[in-house]
This record gives C-alpha cells, structure tokens and sequence, in this order.
C-alpha cells in the first residue's frame, strides 16, 4: 500500500520566480552544549526554509529573544534577500517579531510619504 496522497497547496508554496521568496521559519533546540568544563549553556537553531526549492538557510541563537530572532532576521534578508511571503507556527517570539515588523512598516511607508512630499525647494 502506497503513501497517502497529499492535500493541496496553496500555490503561494508551490510556485514562484526567486528563491527565499516564500519561506516557512522555525525554531529547533533546545541544544545543549559545554563552553567550558563546567559551564554548560543553550543554545538554539533558526531554521528559514524555501518553499520553491526546499532549500534552508539555519543560523545558531542563545536564546528565543524577540530581539535576537530579528537580529537573525535582518542577516537572513541581507543574505537571501526580502521574503515576499514568510510562514511560521504561533509562538511567542514569531508573533512578537510580527509586531515589531508592522510597527516597521508603517514608519517606512511615513518616511517614504514624506520623501515623496517637496517641502523644500528644489
């Protein structure tokens, strides 16, 4: 008896031009290891994966920080460039980041109005 077939997708995961342009994010770990003899600290994995071509980009976190997330983010987007899309689950550090993202774009959308206006001579 074969695999069961797989529900459909949105075409948002399935298809696409760029690579890192939809992504899914996650969090893996804790994971533990020794920085000295007797100092054991965690540490955690970032997981940003590509749905055009499954590919992954993972970077190592001390913690679940908002701030530290974001961090991560920023060199994700220097790297890869801007998802247009970005998937994750529910937690606390995703939906806090989602904040401080809108929080973001409604000032760039602010500046940008105001870049636009000509309110100095030219």
């Amino acid at each position: 008896m074969g695999d069961p077939a797989s529900g459909p997708l949105r075409s948002s995961r399935t298809t696409g031009n760029t690579p890192y342009s939809v992504i899914g994010v996650d969090f893996a770990g804790p994971i533990r290891y020794r920085a000295s003899k007797k100092v054991e600290k965690t540490a955690y994995l970032v997981v940003f994966a590509c749905s055009l071509t499954r590919g992954v980009h993972l970077e190592l976190l001390e913690s679940l920080e908002t701030e530290e997330f974001l961090q991560s983010f920023k060199r994700f987007i220097a790297r890869r460039g801007r998802p247009s899309v970005v998937y994750s689950d529910n937690g606390a550090t995703f939906k806090a980041a989602v904040t401080w993202l809108r929080k973001v774009r409604k000032e760039e959308k602010f500046h940008e109005a105001l870049c636009n206006l000509r309110l100095f001579g030219d």
